[in-house]
């Protein structure tokens, strides 16, 4: 049990303290059916209210489980509820009954939400917004560590209707993107900061910003950024 069910939380026992959903579209409603063991020598029954962000529910298979048997946890999410697009971790507190005190319990959701839009014909296509970005790649060259600095980037509406940026996203904690318009008229243009701290870096940099937008062919734009922070090494 202890090697298949490493994870003790209170009385009970998990494969693992993550539960991954991996890549989830938005037109998806996922289920992960967790399985987890009662190592105690009694009844563990769990309260039906929990914490968790909106797009995640929780219910409990059975509500109570009998000493040393096991049972399921099951978590089923909204993509289309969530904070935000990209990678999401989040973290689920449950709690059962521990004697006289309430036990809490704590497992971690992640998953990578994808923006999601139907197959649409090239005539249909023509008809909607089109996202151009000015680049590819934003280099901000050799940096020393505590420097901050700012690029912008032009986004460009090709197609017919208003384009909308639903969301803007990077893979790091460096990375500050300043867009103060985010519909964006046909034919029309608006400019982004994308501001890059070097604070406590050094060497080579290499990120990616993701800009979701309503453009059915192109839900998701990667930007990568570049810098050199202090000298080769």
């Amino acid at each position: 049990i202890s090697d298949e069910y490493p994870y003790v939380q209170g009385e009970l026992r998990f494969p693992s303290e993550f539960i991954n959903f991996y890549k989830v579209r938005t037109d998806q409603r996922p289920n992960n059916r967790v399985r987890y063991y009662n190592s105690s020598d009694r009844v563990v029954t769990f309260n039906p209210k929990y914490e968790a962000p909106e797009y995640i529910t929780v219910a409990f298979e059975p509500p109570a489980v009998q000493p040393h048997k096991y049972g399921y946890i099951n978590l089923k999410i909204d993509p289309a509820k969530a904070e935000h697009y990209g990678y999401n971790k989040d973290d689920v507190v449950i709690y059962t009954d521990a004697g006289d005190t309430a036990a809490r319990m704590k497992l971690t959701v992640v998953g990578n939400i994808e923006l999601y839009y139907p197959p649409v014909s090239d005539s249909e296509y023509a008809k909607k917004p089109h996202i151009l970005v000015s680049t590819e790649v934003v280099d901000f060259k050799k940096i020393e560590s505590g420097d901050k600095v700012t690029e912008k980037i032009e986004i460009k509406n090709l197609g017919e209707e208003t384009l909308e940026i639903v969301d803007i996203m990077s893979n790091c904690g460096c990375l500050e993107m300043d867009l103060r318009r985010t519909e964006i008229k046909p034919g029309k243009s608006a400019k982004m900061k994308v501001t890059f701290d070097a604070e406590g870096r050094s060497g080579y940099q290499s990120n990616k910003i993701f800009i979701y937008a309503n453009d059915p062919r192109h839900p998701m734009t990667t930007v990568k950024t570049l810098a050199q922070v202090g000298e080769e090494e």
